[in-house]
């Protein structure tokens, strides 16, 4: 939003608007199927979802930097006020 302020919040609204349609379309379908038919099966089908993740993380898709020797250690003593 900062590189380009003219789209304003378009994008994060869209974002939650897709995760809170995705939240009610699973909830109609999850809750009859739980009911009717064998739990499993909602698990079996979110499986190959979830794992969908892996092959484009170990083939590096995602293009992270690595992070720089000096950084590798987390400083709790800078962000304490996480903590408390």
């Amino acid at each position: 939003m900062q590189a380009k302020p003219k789209t304003g919040s378009t994008m994060v609204s869209y974002v939650w608007g897709c995760y809170q349609l995705g939240s009610l379309i699973a909830s109609l379908f999850v809750g009859p199927i739980a009911d009717n038919y064998n739990p499993q099966i909602i698990f079996w089908f979110c499986v190959p979802l979830a794992a969908s993740i892996i092959v484009p993380t170990a083939m590096d898709f995602l293009s992270d930097e690595p992070v720089p020797e000096d950084k590798v250690r987390i400083q709790i003593y800078v962000h304490i006020y996480v903590c408390i």
